[in-house]
């Protein structure tokens, strides 16, 4: 199963986020984001694929900033918002 990891603006942010996504049972992980990304604050949440839409609707309510997202890739990330 793919993975996908959404980049935050501030710190603060992803931890709400994180805390946001594990309240609605969603399993997610805060990682120190990839250099590949070359954005963010330092700070990401990876979940599953699966889980994309869920947490995009979590995102639609603008309680948090979104640098992108990105799918994890065999050669690396691909964006995909």
């Amino acid at each position: 199963m793919g993975e996908i990891i959404v980049v935050i603006k501030s710190r603060a942010g992803a931890l709400r986020f994180y805390d946001e996504l594990r309240s609605y049972n969603i399993s997610c992980r805060l990682i120190n984001t990839p250099k590949e990304a070359k954005t963010g604050c330092g700070l990401s949440v990876k979940l599953l694929a699966k889980d994309l839409k869920r947490a995009q609707i979590i995102l639609s309510r603008g309680i948090v900033g979104v640098e992108g997202i990105f799918s994890v890739e065999r050669g690396g990330l691909k964006r995909i918002g």
